[in-house]
């Protein structure tokens, strides 16, 4: 059973694994072993601005809920700096929650002081927030648009590009030199590269009749990203953009029958990722997924996947001694 504590206004369950609560991660036989952490948001549904914040450390076994005591609503997207100091994300603040007033915030993980608003007071949708390789700057959506954040300076520069269109989802590729960002929204949704003044803009993904969305830096040769499995079937699938060969597929283990989405790397295979698959605890669930195989894993983690929603995984695992 589950012990439950409160530090810091922070819920934190430690978990004892025993026969009845599944084998572990490590002991499962193809899957790698993790010990790093893992972000996410849960919530009941997404008009219910209900989402919170979670942290599970595979190391020491604790699932620990964030945001409960923050003076935020709805926060989700968390992305952790490159270093494991600090996380990004975007929320309402306390009681707004008519969706207009979206923030992004900065917190010190582990530090017992509600997390910095980045953005509050500027009457704009601040959302999206990723970080950058040297964890010097934020990208992130203002206004329908690609902005960039200084962290030591906290200005924010937002960049104008000729052709029109809103953009989201924005992420740093190219170690920090260009941005991938979905431009447009619906079936009319696609990935498009840019530089970071906005120039030199190029297609990465934009089949027709189409929703591309979702980039993830994988690593320096290649993107993942969510597309749609056709103009008829609007199931989330995870796909891979090689830089290369500027090659796009889909990753092995993606069903046309179910969602794939929200992926996250591990390492040179396998890949974090949220499904509503058969056999879930209910709704969206997450998952490890061997890209090379096709081998789908359960985390086998107690009280990780719930009949909520959980999405939204950022991964950082521990540096090697």
């Amino acid at each position: 059973m589950p012990t439950w504590t409160r530090a810091f206004g922070i819920i934190i369950v430690v978990l004892t694994l025993g026969s009845g609560d599944g084998a572990s991660l490590a002991e499962e036989k193809d899957a790698p072993s993790l010990n790093g952490r893992l972000l996410f948001h849960r919530y009941t549904s997404y008009d219910s601005y209900d989402s919170q914040l979670f942290l599970y450390d595979f190391q020491v076994k604790t699932l620990t809920c964030l945001s409960d005591s923050w003076p935020v609503d709805h926060a989700m997207n968390a992305h952790f700096s490159p270093d494991g100091k600090r996380i990004a994300f975007m929320a309402l603040p306390k009681g707004k929650r008519d969706g207009k007033d979206w923030d992004v915030f900065l917190w010190k993980v582990g530090s017992a002081e509600n997390p910095e608003n980045l953005t509050g007071g500027n009457g704009l949708r601040n959302e999206d927030p990723n970080f950058a390789r040297d964890g010097k700057s934020i990208v992130f959506k203002q206004a329908g648009q690609i902005a960039f954040l200084d962290l030591g300076t906290k200005k924010v520069r937002r960049v104008e590009i000729e052709k029109k269109a809103e953009r989201s989802m924005p992420v740093f590729v190219s170690s920090g030199r260009r941005v991938v960002a979905m431009e447009n929204a619906a079936a009319d949704g696609d990935l498009y590269l840019y530089d970071r003044d906005g120039t030199n803009r190029r297609a990465v993904a934009a089949e027709p009749k189409l929703q591309e969305y979702f980039p993830v830096p994988w690593d320096d040769d290649r993107l993942l990203y969510v597309r749609w499995h056709t103009a008829d079937n609007r199931n989330d699938q995870i796909y891979v953009h090689e830089w290369k060969t500027g090659e796009n597929r889909a990753l092995a283990f993606c069903k046309p029958d179910a969602n794939y989405s929200d992926p996250y790397p591990v390492d040179k295979w396998w890949v974090f990722f949220s499904s509503n698959r058969e056999k879930g605890a209910g709704g969206y669930d997450l998952y490890l997924g061997d890209s090379k195989t096709g081998a789908v894993h359960n985390l086998g983690v107690p009280h990780l996947n719930t009949k909520a929603e959980e999405l939204g995984s950022s991964y950082l695992p521990r540096p090697k001694n």
